[in-house]
């Protein structure tokens, strides 16, 4: 008897993270990059210029942000837990956790992608803040700790690349349109939660926190559509094989 092929499963039915059918499409990813670096660049041009309207506006935000916090204790508790949940270490717990889960998944494409995700966000970020020196915002007295320069916001462009490349390689596990969207809703309002904390808290400018959003889901599109790149996802198959 002739042997019979196995039929092939439906794609998503596997839930292999490397089925990016159901993530936005290159166009949508390159819109994010190019969107994110406009968002951070111009900000940073700005911030590197002193520009005087920007100045102005991100005091005049910061201290309305800080008095709003300093008295009301639940407002404050939240951007402290908000803060907490977007630190630079718990970020990098997440992102470590995550990466080694699919490696040893042998998910090599999504591994590597949190992995650069992150490091890239955090490699410009780093840079931008030793070149720009920007001081942070000082009140007193303080509602939480931080040091090192503020532009941009290490809180908001970690949380961001990293919540973000996990959105996306997410989206393929979830079958149904509503828990896409349920799950992208979370993801978004986690990050702003963070963003907002940092003004709430008196630590960062709205610039700082908006350049460090753009950074942030610029590096994560990034690193996706790294992924998607046929000789890399070719040379990751044969590794897996």
């Amino acid at each position: 008897m002739p042997a019979t092929s196995r039929p092939k499963p439906a794609t998503g039915e596997t839930g292999d993270m490397t089925d990016l059918s159901r993530s936005p499409g290159p166009r949508a990813l390159v819109f994010l990059v190019i969107s994110g670096v406009l968002v951070f660049g111009t900000l940073a041009v700005l911030v590197a210029l002193r520009w005087a309207p920007l100045i102005d506006l991100d005091t005049r935000a910061t201290t309305a942000a800080y008095r709003d916090a300093f008295s009301t204790g639940w407002l404050r508790a939240g951007a402290r837990a908000a803060t907490a949940v977007g630190s630079p270490i718990t970020v990098d717990v997440i992102t470590a956790v995550a990466a080694l889960g699919s490696a040893l998944a042998r998910q090599w494409l999504p591994a590597l992608a949190i992995a650069v995700g992150r490091l890239a966000e955090l490699g410009i970020e780093s840079a931008v803040k030793v070149v720009l020196d920007r001081p942070r915002p000082a009140f007193t007295p303080p509602l939480t700790a931080a040091s090192g320069a503020s532009f941009p916001s290490g809180h908001a462009a970690g949380s961001s690349a990293v919540y973000v490349v996990l959105l996306l390689l997410a989206l393929p596990w979830l079958a149904r349109r509503w828990s896409r969207l349920v799950v992208t809703a979370v993801v978004l309002l986690l990050v702003l939660a963070i963003a907002a904390s940092r003004l709430l808290l008196g630590v960062h400018y709205p610039s700082d926190v908006l350049g460090g959003l753009g950074l942030g889901w610029a590096c994560a599109a990034a690193a996706v559509l790294l992924i998607r790149a046929g000789p890399l996802r070719r040379m990751t198959g044969r590794v897996a094989a």
